[in-house]
């Protein structure tokens, strides 16, 4: 694909197909993201269509990284389009060199022999034609094969001025031939082709910069793996490793896979992975990430994600997807460009018209025109300037290149936004809705007091191993902060391995906590709601009254009776405080959502900063939908609603919000439903977010602007609209190199995003 206009024919092409549901094609990345129903529409039917417009296909397997993705590489660092454009460079380059130096000779002559012009007019014919017919034979092939379809892009634009004035040169050299002196320009169309080649070369190249990021990250992953077997070390393909797998990792290798470790401990370097630069100590049970370096000593890992399910493969896939979606502003680029290209044929006819019969009728004054240019090739040359200057590029690469670095820069830092949407939706939030736990704490939850009770219910020291075994075995039905330090808790007091008991009928309630079945005895731990509706005789009159405490508490209920209540504390986060200031200071509403009870969610919010009003304590997930969906209502039309969360609970949340972020250290199903993935589970690189979405939205309206101004201001100077107010005009040739130059200065635009600097300097 060449320009914008491409990119949306081929999307109108591809929603013709009986069967498609829904197209989006991405011109910067030259992808093409295409839903339909697979009972109507097989995926041959997609690529026949793709292949009948005028492209080629190379089908996408599953998001993988390591050896097997290569092709995928390459396509992103546009090997072949680079080599392609670069071969028929140097033939151009060549064959241009002598032709502009026939130019030169022609120019600095003091007078006109006509057997000289005929040899030189020759030579450079000579010269020109395999220029054209090689170099510049992949706009015609293009052009064509749009105009089969009634579709008019740049190739068209290209095609128009190159072989226009190549059969117009043909004619009047033949015509000087016959004696019949007239100007032709071979050398105008030569130089063309190599100017435009040039261009789309260094956009290729430039375009493949915008990729870096991302195809660094698909490198990451190592293309073999050390399997080890009961009897020894196997060097296989990464893509072979299977789940529970042991692989074997030695200092200075990366990790071909996720997997805990099963045997050594070493630090292992996440840098390139999550922004984190401090190295990771793992030892046996730690996670690590495939794609990570180990830095130290051998690790032996059990394999636990392999292929498209990594967490490597998913964050590529997160950056590739994020190309899919259009936002607002590339739907507007895009409506313009799908007229711009017949707007300016049309406009490059009424030019040659206009002249052609100011020529004809009073005379074009002879200060508009070179040496030997009669009134008719003035109107020629006014009409090949106005459609080769005219860039519908650099409208189809303001937006998506812009994202495209934008979300590769986001990725580099541990920052995932999973579309051009959602940048361009953080970069207006107006109010920011944090769940407490996890999110503004830790959500690393410790016992730091209790109560204990017997099976009368009287005050106790201890509890029976009875009741702890259980407690373990409950607790770890969940995955939850409060239920891995109730674990703790009570793995301390007994502090020795022991068998746990069979769970049965084991179920959780949201926002009040879990129960289930141990040997026909009923074991409920969770919120006083819970507890009060697991007692058989209520609560002991020597339990203390915990209702006003900013604690949180939970209660265990054994067999009917109650058991514990235990007090934990969850630490805020060191950033959390400087990241609502800053978001205070930038004039946003913060608020803060927990399932606490009002004490415990008041003393979090007072140590961060947010006011009583914005508080809203003790709501289940399904309140919490309704707080988010509150606010929208009464924020009024145009705000954006952010929800920040971790938990399974806070799933319905984010997907509530106008933008969803998920902490990396949550659950699968919080990053899933999120539109954005904080990977270093660090608040500061919320700000990075808002501000790299700020940049990236700007950036975009720069870039738009400028295709805009450039188009406004080169048409009418092309078109000779200037020339009675000042005695400017555009040869043809200038015009290609402005063209050229346009496109370029939009993708080189886009990557000074990659000077973009986090708000805090621990933010990288």
């Amino acid at each position: 694909m060449t320009c914008g206009s491409c990119a949306n024919f081929l999307e109108g092409h591809l929603l013709k197909v009986p069967g498609v549901v829904s197209a989006t094609v991405n011109f910067a990345t030259c992808s093409a993201a295409v839903q339909a129903d697979p009972d109507v529409c097989p995926s041959s039917a997609v690529r026949r269509a793709i292949v009948d417009a005028g492209y080629e296909v190379e089908e996408s397997a599953e998001t993988t990284v390591g050896a097997d993705n290569k092709g995928e590489v390459d396509l992103l660092d546009r090997v072949e389009e680079k080599e392609y454009y670069f071969r028929r460079l140097i033939v151009a380059v060549l064959l241009s060199i002598p032709i502009a130096a026939i130019m030169i000779a022609e120019a600095a002559g003091s007078e006109t022999v006509r057997s000289r012009r005929i040899l030189f007019g020759g030579i450079q014919a000579g010269l020109a034609t395999p220029c054209v017919l090689y170099s510049g034979i992949g706009f015609f092939i293009r052009a064509f094969a749009a105009l089969r379809h009634f579709m008019f892009t740049m190739d068209t634009l290209v095609a128009v001025g190159v072989g226009g004035v190549y059969i117009a040169s043909i004619v009047t050299y033949a015509l000087t031939v016959a004696g019949t002196p007239a100007a032709f320009y071979f050398d105008t169309a030569g130089l063309l082709v190599s100017f435009m080649t040039l261009g789309k070369y260094l956009e290729a190249l430039a375009k493949s910069q915008t990729c870096s990021a991302l195809t660094a990250l698909m490198k990451l992953a190592p293309d073999h793996a050390h399997l080890v077997t009961e009897t020894d070390v196997l060097t296989i393909k990464a893509t072979e490793l299977q789940l529970e797998d042991v692989f074997r990792v030695y200092a200075g290798e990366k990790m071909p896979a996720d997997g805990i470790v099963f045997r050594g401990s070493s630090d292992v370097d996440e840098n390139l992975l999550t922004g984190e630069s401090i190295p990771k100590v793992v030892d046996v049970g730690s996670e690590v990430i495939g794609g990570t370096l180990n830095l130290t000593s051998t690790l032996d890992v059990t394999a636990t994600r392999v292929g498209s399910a990594t967490t490597l493969s998913k964050i590529v896939k997160i950056v590739e997807d994020a190309q899919s979606a259009k936002p607002r502003l590339q739907q507007v680029a895009d409506q313009i460009a799908s007229v711009f290209v017949p707007v300016v044929i049309i406009g490059g006819i009424l030019v040659l018209a206009v002249w052609l019969l100011i020529g004809g009728l009073v005379g074009i004054p002879e200060a508009y025109l070179d040496e030997e240019e009669g009134w008719g090739m003035f109107a020629f040359n006014r009409f090949l300037a106005t459609i080769v200057v005219a860039c519908p590029c650099a409208l189809g690469l303001a937006t998506p290149t812009a994202i495209l670095v934008g979300t590769s820069i986001g990725a580099r830092r541990g920052i995932l936004a999973k579309s051009g949407v959602v940048l361009e939706a953080v970069s207006n939030i107006t109010h920011i809705i944090f769940d407490k736990t996890g999110t503004l704490t830790t959500g690393s939850l410790r016992v730091i007091t209790y109560q204990l009770f017997d099976l009368d219910g009287k005050a106790t020291g201890e509890l029976t191993p009875d009741v702890l075994k259980a407690i373990v075995a409950v607790e770890m039905q969940s995955t939850h902060p409060i239920a891995r330090a109730v674990t703790t808790f009570a793995q301390e007091k007994m502090g020795e391995a022991f068998d746990l008991p069979e769970v049965t009928d084991s179920t959780t309630i949201p926002g009040r906590g879990i129960s289930a079945a141990i040997g026909g005895v009923t074991v409920s731990i969770g919120s006083a709601n819970l507890a009060s509706e697991a007692v058989a005789n209520g609560f002991p009159e020597t339990m203390t009254d915990y209702s006003k405490t900013p604690l949180t508490k939970v209660y265990i209920v054994y067999g009917g009776t109650l058991a514990a209540v235990l007090l934990l504390q969850d630490e805020v986060r060191d950033e959390a405080k400087v990241v609502v200031e800053y978001f205070h200071h930038l004039g946003k509403t913060v608020m803060m959502v927990s399932g606490d009870n009002e004490h415990a969610a008041q003393a979090v919010a007072d140590q961060v900063g947010i006011p009583a009003s914005c508080v809203f304590a003790g709501r289940l997930p399904g309140e919490k939908v309704d707080v988010v969906a509150s606010v929208q209502q009464t924020s009024g039309k145009g705000n954006v609603v952010c929800f920040v969360g971790d938990g399974i609970n806070d799933a319905p949340a984010l997907a509530q919000a106008h933008v969803g972020v998920a902490i990396g250290a949550g659950t699968d199903v919080a990053i899933e439903t999120a539109e954005a993935v904080l990977m270093r589970s660090s608040l500061l690189d919320l700000p990075t977010l808002y501000c790299l979405s700020k940049k990236v939205v700007l950036r975009i309206k720069l870039n738009l602007l400028w295709a805009c101004a450039y188009n406004i201001v080169m048409i009418p100077f092309a078109a000779g609209i200037v020339l009675p107010i000042a005695d400017v005009k555009l040869p043809p040739l200038y015009a290609g190199g402005a063209m050229a130059v346009s496109s370029l200065t939009v993708v080189c635009s886009s990557l000074l995003l990659q000077l973009f600097t986090p708000p805090f300097p621990d933010a990288k």
